[in-house]
C-alpha cells in the first residue's frame, strides 16, 4: 500500500510540475513576420532599409517589406525619421507618429503606403514602432489607418538588407 501511495504521490507531483511550467505567453516569442491587409495574411519574404542618413528633419531610414500571396505582390513602404542627438549620428529606435508637416526633428513618418499588385493605398495616420536588435535586425510593428478604411498591419522581427540611399 505504501508503494501505491508513493506512486500516486509521485505521479501527482509530476503532473502538477508539468502544468506549472506551461505558459500561454512565450517570453521569447517573435512576431509572425506578416503583412495583414483586410483578411489577407501575407508572409514577408523581403525586408529592405534604405539609409539616407542625417538631414534637416533627423536621421532617415526608408523601410520596405514585401511578400506574395496567391500571385499578388504586397509591399509596405514607410519613410521614418528619428531625431539626432548631439554628435550621435544614427537611426534610433522609437515610436514614430504620422506627421505630414513636421516643424522640428522628432520620431515621425510623413510618407507610408501599401501596394497590392501595383495599386497604392496611402497611410493616413497612426504609429509605427521600431526596435533595433542590431544594425540590421529590427522589430517592426504598425498601428496605422489607411485611406480605403481596410484594416492593415505589419509585424516583423528579423534581418533587413541595408543599402545606402545617398
Amino acid at each position: 500500500m505504501k508503494k501505491i501511495t508513493f506512486l500516486f504521490f509521485l505521479t501527482s507531483m509530476l503532473i502538477f510540475q508539468s502544468c506549472s511550467s506551461d505558459s500561454d505567453e512565450d517570453s521569447g516569442a517573435s512576431l509572425p513576420d506578416e503583412i495583414t491587409y483586410g483578411r489577407e495574411k501575407v508572409t514577408i519574404s523581403s525586408a529592405l532599409i534604405e539609409d539616407f542618413g542625417n538631414g534637416f528633419n533627423g536621421y532617415n531610414y526608408d523601410f520596405t517589406l514585401k511578400g506574395t500571396l496567391d500571385g499578388k505582390e504586397y509591399s509596405f513602404y514607410v519613410e521614418l525619421y528619428s531625431p539626432v542627438i548631439e554628435n550621435d549620428n544614427r537611426f534610433r529606435s522609437g515610436i514614430f507618429s504620422y506627421n505630414p508637416n513636421p516643424t522640428e526633428p522628432a520620431f515621425f513618418f510623413d510618407d507610408a503606403y501599401i501596394t497590392v499588385d501595383g495599386q497604392r493605398v496611402n497611410v493616413t495616420g497612426g504609429k509605427i514602432t521600431v526596435n533595433a536588435n542590431s544594425d540590421t535586425n529590427f522589430e517592426f510593428t504598425t498601428d496605422v489607418s489607411i485611406e480605403n478604411g481596410k484594416s492593415m498591419s505589419v509585424l516583423y522581427d528579423g534581418q533587413f538588407t541595408v543599402v545606402s540611399g545617398r
